[in-house]
């Protein structure tokens, strides 16, 4: 019995140290992906930026460098939120959240339940 047991504890650690190893090579991949899916969208951002400024740019080519730009801010942002993620599960980001984070949290979500809660109360 006592050899089944340390069989089993040592399977126990052997899979516990592979899932560990998996985890951290799960974020090291989710770093450097964040990073490369980031480095390239600068010079976009870059680019809209300063033909934005272009006082002769055509109001129709305006509005489509304005969405672009907009896409490759929302891209950004969620390429950040996945670098956070990484940092967060690998140990190397606390959240630090002061009230106004925590309301901006909860109120969006209750501007979108809001009508709806109305509705239906």
């Amino acid at each position: 019995m006592n050899s089944e047991l340390a069989d089993a504890l040592a399977e126990v650690r052997q899979r516990t140290a592979a899932a560990e190893a998996a985890n951290q090579a799960k974020d090291r991949f989710l770093a450097m992906l964040s990073h490369e899916l980031r480095t390239p969208l600068n010079p976009i951002l870059l680019w809209t930026q300063a033909t934005l400024e272009d006082g002769q740019l055509y109001p129709s080519l305006r509005d489509g460098v304005r969405m672009v730009r907009r896409n490759i801010e929302l891209e950004a942002s969620l390429i950040d939120d996945l670098l956070d993620v990484a940092r967060i599960t690998g140990g190397k980001l606390n959240c630090i959240y002061s009230f106004r984070t925590l309301l901006c949290f909860f109120g969006m979500p209750w501007k979108w339940l809001k009508p709806s809660w109305r509705r239906n109360n």
